[in-house]
């Protein structure tokens, strides 16, 4: 039986939070922390996404899992930048700036601009909006940035999804055929010739000018991932040994879950003052 959807407040593993239900039943919880998406669960009950229970879920720390918000910066930091490797804005706290619900749809926007805390990180005036709406099987993710003050700026960017799987050697990704892509692991710039990415080892790569929608498979399940304004899609695993050396990663927690992001991470994104970016991402659960 369809309900009507709804927005609650809640809590993740004491972070205050807020939970989306669909017409169906099916949720997706995300936290003031972050504005992290921690959880996209089925009309059925089924976990579509990967949260580390070792994470140190407190202010000031990152959360290994989810949809992690990379901003202003992925990668590591520059020199004379000391903006934190993957920005600040996956362990700042975001304010609710809306939240709503229709016939068919749940949906809040939470917020983060600059402060001074910010500010000793990265020198600039901006909004920044993460609108999450939920529909029956389907969960979509925007990203909003403006430059508020009248200096340009540059930055990088991602939603660092951790699709979780029953074991990451069955998972694959349709849809890269035909794309270069940047190999952090055999290092240097590659072409996928293959139909399907599957996966046999650690996997870090970024890949180029994505346009066209992706199939993420593993064997029960599929989610289609659809994306608008980022361009780049990561794909990230770090395997055993170096799944071992990460402290907030459970016991072969590798196992359990494939990262396919999409972001803007080759190419920055130049905002003038007052200018404004977006960036558009929507999971599909084909079943």
């Amino acid at each position: 039986m369809k309900q009507h959807p709804t927005v609650e407040t809640t809590d993740f593993h004491g972070l205050p939070a807020l939970k989306l239900t669909a017409r169906d039943g099916g949720t997706a919880t995300v936290t003031l922390h972050g504005a992290q998406v921690v959880s996209w669960t089925s009309a059925r009950g089924t976990e579509r996404l990967y949260v580390s229970e070792a994470s140190a879920f407190e202010a000031g720390k990152a959360i290994r899992g989810g949809v992690p918000v990379i901003f202003p910066r992925f990668g590591t930091e520059k020199a004379g930048q000391p903006a934190p490797r993957h920005g600040f804005a996956r362990t700042s706290t975001w304010t609710l700036e809306t939240s709503r619900t229709g016939d068919d749809f749940a949906m809040a926007t939470l917020r983060l601009t600059d402060d001074e805390s910010s500010f000793d990180l990265w020198p600039h005036n901006f909004r920044a909006d993460l609108s999450v709406c939920l529909t029956d099987a389907t969960l979509e993710i925007e990203l909003e940035v403006e430059n508020t003050g009248s200096r340009a700026f540059e930055f990088t960017t991602a939603l660092h999804t951790y699709l979780r799987v029953p074991n990451v050697q069955r998972a694959q990704v349709e849809g890269l055929q035909g794309t270069r892509f940047r190999d952090a692991v055999r290092g240097g710039e590659h072409t996928d010739r293959d139909d399907a990415l599957t996966l046999d080892g650690e996997v870090d790569r970024v890949y180029a000018g994505v346009e066209r929608p992706l199939l993420f498979t593993d064997g029960a399940r599929a989610v289609e991932v659809r994306a608008e304004g980022f361009g780049d899609v990561v794909v990230w695993n770090p395997w055993s040994e170096k799944g071992a050396a990460l402290t907030d990663l459970a016991p072969d927690g590798w196992k359990q879950f494939l990262c396919v992001e999409t972001g803007r991470v080759l190419s920055p994104v130049r905002l003038s003052g007052g200018e404004d970016w977006f960036g558009r991402v929507a999971y599909h659960a084909v079943r």
